[in-house]
């Protein structure tokens, strides 16, 4: 408790665990992502909730059935840019995220328990080739106190060229 609130705090012994094990076996990150899912030649498939719904009557007419059983077998597969401009060190966050932190670690926390988000090291930015880093911020969710009740955000405020989409080839 802190000023009568919970203080949420990271699960750092996951985050060792997981950051030490890339640490030594060199692994980069798309590959230690499918190993993390569960994925395999037998089934590639990134979130084994999703199913071709076989069964429905619907699914023979539907519009996107092609594309949507290629994202439930392969994932949504954004187009990358040749290179990433390289990143030495993280983004300092927005201002808003130190007024907001405690949420914003319940909300990491939260999806670090699902295995949704991955916590790594920050030491592990310069062996990892492709990756680029976001800043976090938090915008007033109501008329709640930011630093108890707030929605996050991330690249919202980052400057241009510097956000994870920069390094996307656009589609449109």
């Amino acid at each position: 408790m802190y000023n009568g609130h919970v203080k949420y705090l990271l699960d750092h012994q996951k985050q060792n665990v997981l950051s030490e094990f890339i640490r030594r076996t060199g692994m980069q990150l798309p590959e230690f992502v499918h190993l993390l899912r569960g994925e395999s030649t037998s089934d590639s498939r990134s979130n084994k909730a999703l199913e071709v719904p076989k069964c429905s009557a619907a699914w023979n007419n539907f519009r996107y059935r092609m594309r949507w059983q290629h994202i439930i077998r392969h994932a949504v597969i954004p187009s990358w840019k040749p290179s990433f401009k390289p990143q030495p060190a993280a983004p300092p966050n927005h201002g808003s995220a130190k007024r907001a932190l405690n949420v914003i670690v319940k909300q990491l926390r939260k999806g670090l328990d699902s295995n949704r988000y991955l916590i790594l090291d920050i030491e592990l930015l310069p062996l990892l080739r492709n990756v680029t880093c976001s800043l976090f911020g938090a915008v007033q969710n109501g008329d709640a106190d930011l630093s108890f009740y707030a929605r996050i955000i991330h690249e919202l405020s980052c400057p241009h060229g510097k956000l994870v989409n920069d390094n996307t080839v656009s589609r449109g």
